[in-house]
């Protein structure tokens, strides 16, 4: 055996080695056989998967036939920014064969007087702008000061400043992302035909009612994106949120982080005003917060609603959670009939899943899958009970599949006999 053993290290040593020495020979000639035309989507792959320029510029210089190929490659050099020369930015364009180009303005602390001739230098070339990114304050402004209001091909807008649409022509305008927006009424016009907005309320005030205003005027919107801060604030007046047909409006995703110390007096007015919507796939994120911040049903506000929500709690800093007593699940269940899949990640939440069931706390008729990730308290009689209580044995009625991953309260022994109980089987599904 101890013959063996050492034939069996030095057999593993040749090999390494010799997949050492080959590889590069089997890499190179895979590469040489390749046809222009795959070696063009593979530059085009790695282009979408990086950011700026750094990817263009590299692969052109490691060969002369990469070279060539990533010159008959005009995506490549559709990214043009402020922090590169004049130079550079003309001879990338000069590359693009007459594609949209991706404008940036690089920086906040870039100087304004760079970015004036950055735009002077690209004015000829605005009708062709599909994605614009700006990072200083008055971006905007100069913008307007320079008469570049009409963008005929602007897709995609980021933005770092507060900013506005009054005068400006942007017809196929569909995704907005940034960090401020203005939502006072009447002192912006969003168009109506955006389908995606990402917004990050940081050092704003926002007027609930013109955010859901703002929000209802988006009528062709498909997926959402809020992320609340504890510098956030809401202003919430007397009047009634005018919510007309709660979970009336179908969009794809919607998307609410809220983080750092946000408490549940600045994220209720909120949930109320996104009360409307009624998404394919809900993802909450609750991170750092000075307290639990609850899930909120009644006659008028549902929130979340969806038929796929993930919902993910860390550091959450006291011990007292409203559904102590139903139960994190029991609540959105209960809350929200239309699940059919819901997932949850929360290493530090207790009282997942209910204390007791009741017949109107989890009557899930519609819910098929479910997932508990790095639920470190989620206890092995909880699941149990859930088990017993959802995963009925009726060919596609009752919770189809439930997937236990990376919790340490509950061992692979307990999950074993779990998958056994007639009716689980392959059901059942986890990973420690």
């Amino acid at each position: 055996m101890a013959a063996l053993d050492e034939l069996r290290v030095a057999l593993k040593k040749r090999i390494r080695v010799l997949r050492k020495s080959c590889m590069p020979l089997i890499l190179a000639n895979g590469v040489k056989s390749l046809p222009d035309e795959i070696l063009c989507l593979i530059f085009e792959a790695g282009h979408i998967m990086t950011v700026g320029c750094t990817f263009a510029t590299t692969v052109s210089h490691v060969s002369q036939r990469f070279r060539e190929v990533s010159l008959r490659t005009p995506l490549l050099w559709t990214r043009i920014s402020v922090l590169s020369s004049s130079a550079q930015n003309l001879a990338f364009i000069s590359h693009t064969g007459g594609i949209g180009l991706d404008v940036s303005t690089g920086v906040p602390w870039t100087s304004r007087h760079r970015v004036e001739s950055f735009f002077e230098i690209l004015r000829p070339t605005t009708p062709r702008w599909s994605h614009l990114r700006l990072y200083r304050m008055d971006d905007w402004v100069t913008m307007e000061l320079l008469g570049l209001a009409e963008l005929p091909n602007l897709q995609f807008l980021h933005h770092g400043c507060k900013i506005g649409f009054v005068g400006w022509k942007l017809p196929r305008l569909s995704r907005i992302s940034g960090f401020e927006h203005s939502f006072t009424p009447g002192s912006s016009f969003v168009p109506s035909q955006l389908t995606s907005f990402e917004m990050k309320l940081d050092t704003v005030t926002v007027d609930v009612i013109s955010l859901y205003l703002t929000l209802r005027s988006m009528v062709n919107l498909e997926a959402l994106s809020l992320t609340v801060r504890d510098r956030s604030k809401l202003s919430i007046s007397d009047d009634i949120i005018p919510i007309r047909d709660p979970r009336s409006v179908h969009i794809n995703t919607l998307q609410l982080n809220i983080r750092d110390m946000t408490c549940y007096q600045v994220v209720e007015p909120m949930y109320y005003a996104l009360s409307y919507l009624s998404a394919s796939s809900v993802q909450i994120t609750l991170d750092n917060l000075p307290d639990q911040i609850p899930l909120t049903y009644g006659e008028d506000i549902a929130f979340p609603y969806g038929s796929k929500i993930h919902i993910r709690l860390s550091q959450i800093a006291t011990s007292y959670y409203p559904w102590n007593s139903s139960g994190l699940l029991a609540e959105l269940v209960h809350g929200c009939p239309i699940a059919e899949t819901i997932s949850v990640e929360a290493p530090t939440t207790g009282y997942i899943l209910p204390r007791s069931y009741s017949e109107d706390r989890m009557n899930a008729h519609s819910l098929r899958e479910v997932q508990f990730k790095y639920c470190d308290r989620l206890t092995e009689d909880e699941v149990e009970d859930l088990v017993a209580k959802l995963m009925l044995d009726d060919e596609g009625i009752g919770l189809q599949s439930l997937e236990i991953l990376y919790c340490k309260g509950i061992s692979e022994d307990f999950l074993l006999h779990l998958s056994d109980i007639p009716g689980v089987g392959q059901k059942l599904k986890w990973t420690l």
